[in-house]
């Protein structure tokens, strides 16, 4: 297995084990196996040990922080994909603040156009199609 797939899985299993809502009780590798739902390697179980060491906090207590890192490094990207281009220039220096909020709040102002319009558009098939089941219903008694 490679190192990147190795480390993925090794996220995936510590990010398991910090959902786990038995993981601040779990006192022994076995328990943070069990509440993982799989078997570390010894290589990624000495590591996650000395860093909760280093940390000076449980395993357990290591593990849910180690998932809060991970979810804010996801929400990073995630802005940055989504944003980015709104507080950058294209050469990838930062836009004036005055310029940067500008360009987000008429982003925000175009989402939020497009998600009304979508709202719209789906009351408006169902009530059309409440039209026509009225309509057939009466067609339907005479």
């Amino acid at each position: 297995m490679s190192n990147k797939m190795n480390d993925e899985r090794v996220r995936a299993l510590m990010t398991a084990a910090a959902n786990s809502p038995m993981i601040l009780a779990c006192q022994t590798r076995k328990d943070v196996e069990f509440a993982a739902g799989g078997k570390f390697t010894n290589k990624a179980w000495t590591a996650i040990v000395a860093n909760a060491g280093d940390k000076g906090v449980s395993i357990g207590r290591y593990l849910i922080d180690f998932r809060q890192e991970l979810l804010a490094e996801k929400m990073l990207q995630f802005l940055n994909d989504e944003i980015g281009h709104l507080v950058r220039n294209p050469d990838g220096t930062p836009r004036p603040k005055e310029e940067a909020m500008e360009r987000l709040d008429a982003w925000l102002q175009n989402e939020t156009e497009r998600e009304e319009q979508k709202e719209f558009q789906r009351a408006k098939e169902f009530l059309d199609n409440a039209r026509a089941n009225r309509t057939l219903r009466k067609a339907c008694r005479t």
